[in-house]
């Protein structure tokens, strides 16, 4: 018998590999796929096994038995018609299991645009022109001639299109700015520190005129009846369950507050210009003004308006009470008994420091509350939005979407942000801390849709970076992309052996 040549693909049969070597070489490539994709091994056999389907009801019907999909969306405000499009058919085409909407649904494209000009002084979210840099100059103990300076051109960009709304549209931007340009520097300088002395950009829309708040509420309804007929025909078409979360404009929108008033004071309900959560009901829409919960088989949502955390235990008007906050601590606590992950929904911002921007003394106290919070439940995660913008680096970068930070729960009144931006390839590092994902709201570039799939039959669901092997949130990231994983795995006689 001859000897085969040095180099041949010759494999003597007594070197072929047995089902046992296969199946461990098969487990090493999908650990290694997993850890190269930030998810839980579970689903990357999930993907392989929906890759070979032969019809797309199997495809689904692994995709069932496997995981179960959430999604979270942000902030709505006023989305132009094509951006609300595209968030529409994402949701409509991504088989999400529950689909959570984390508030802020009312608005319009003229009170979202008003509220960059106030707080940027222009449209670009890079800039810094107006009220927000107004808050870094007060703390440099700045002079009036600084102020002017510094403010000028945003202050001119903001009173242009007050000109706009106070005419009805009837004036172009052009001639609404020339028209403004006329002023003196003085009067500029005046106008500049009037509307900077509003707390938010609610206490400055109310102090408007009567004729500029007549425009930006004529449209509202509209907005709120294009996100109605949207989730009707998600519950009509798709699997999801809908969960829609107060913001802190849905219970007032910006002009839903007193006029002339030193700090804001919002209008009795009966006052607003639009009944929230009359509006909901009516329409069927499950609808969470206080702190919810949405239990599945994997799963705890603990979902939290803005409302539960713009006041605390024993102010007056909190909405959490010590006997609710035990009845939390207890749901939260029998979740972790039959291993569900526990994942907090809120309209609230965590660390307004890791969005390198200067807050609100509302946004401090939110702040403030929702860690506390966070302290008394300990979730794995914290999905937020209210928010608006992508994040920032110290440089002014853009972060990617999917850039995380941690909490640290040092004691139930003592909440730490880590004050560092974690890259997904890096959660393991660490096994410690909520983790923290951020929604903005949607962009030309970005749907505004996060998503999440558990894993049903494993044991540990936490996240990667708190012990855990699953994925956290992902933000603009619909799963495991399918062409990233080799085809060519041996995968045929592993996950599909042939009976004899």
């Amino acid at each position: 018998m001859s000897t085969p040549e040095r180099g041949s693909s010759y494999i003597h049969p007594a070197f072929e590999p047995s089902p046992m070597q296969r199946a461990m070489a098969l487990r090493r490539e999908i650990n290694l796929q997993a850890d190269r994709h930030v998810t839980h091994p579970f689903i990357v056999i999930k993907e392989l096994r929906q890759a070979r389907a032969d019809n797309a009801l199997k495809a689904l019907e692994i995709q069932e038995r496997y995981t179960t999909r959430y999604g979270y969306v942000g902030d709505l405000h006023g989305l132009d018609d094509e951006t609300f499009a595209k968030l529409r058919k994402t949701l409509l085409t991504e088989g999400f299991d529950h689909i959570f909407f984390i508030g802020d649904i009312g608005g319009s494209a003229s009170l979202a645009r008003l509220q960059r000009l106030f707080y940027q002084g222009s449209d670009s979210p890079k800039d810094n022109k107006l009220w927000n840099r107004y808050q870094q100059l007060k703390k440099a103990d700045v002079d009036e001639k600084t102020i002017l300076h510094e403010l000028k051109e945003g202050y001119l960009n903001l009173h242009a299109y007050e000109l706009v709304l106070e005419n009805h549209g009837r004036l172009s931007d052009q001639e609404a700015r020339e028209q403004a340009e006329r002023l003196a520097d003085e009067e500029i300088l005046q106008k500049i520190l009037w509307a900077v002395k509003h707390k938010h950009y609610g206490h400055y829309v109310s102090d408007l005129s009567d004729q500029i708040i007549t425009t930006l509420a004529s449209d509202v309804e509209s907005y709120y009846e294009r996100f109605a007929r949207m989730v009707a025909e998600i519950r009509l078409t798709t699997k999801a369950k809908v969960h829609v979360i107060r913001g802190n404009w849905d219970p007032r929108l910006p002009f839903d507050f007193e006029k002339g008033t030193e700090d804001p004071v919002p209008l009795v309900e009966q006052r607003r210009r639009f009944q929230d959560r009359k509006y909901f009901q009516e329409k069927g829409i499950e609808y969470y003004a206080t702190v919810g919960f949405v239990e599945t088989t994997d799963a705890l949502h603990v979902l939290v308006p803005f409302d539960a955390v713009a006041k605390w235990i024993g102010e007056e008007g909190s909405l959490i009470t010590p006997e609710r906050l035990e009845t939390y601590r207890r749901q939260v606590e029998e979740a972790r008994l039959v291993n569900r992950t526990v994942i907090m929904v809120a309209h609230a911002v965590p660390a307004y420091r890791m969005h390198r921007k200067p807050s609100t003394i509302e946004g401090q106290v939110t702040e403030g509350n929702l860690r506390r919070l966070i302290g008394k439940l300990q979730p794995d995660e914290i999905v937020y939005g209210h928010e608006h913008f992508v994040r920032q680096d110290e440089s002014g970068n853009y972060l990617h979407l999917d850039t995380k930070y941690r909490l640290y729960v040092l004691g139930e009144e003592n909440v730490k942000d880590s004050g560092q931006d974690e890259q997904l390839a890096d959660l393991d590092q660490k096994t410690e801390g909520v983790i923290a994902t951020y929604v903005p709201i949607s962009t030309e570039n970005f749907s505004g849709v996060a998503s999440l799939e558990v894993p049903k039959k494993v044991k540990n669901k936490k996240p990667r970076g708190t012990g855990g092997k699953r994925s956290p949130v992902r933000v603009g990231w619909p799963g495991v992309p399918l062409k990233l994983i080799d085809p060519n795995l041996p995968t045929e006689t592993i996950l599909y052996p042939r009976h004899s």
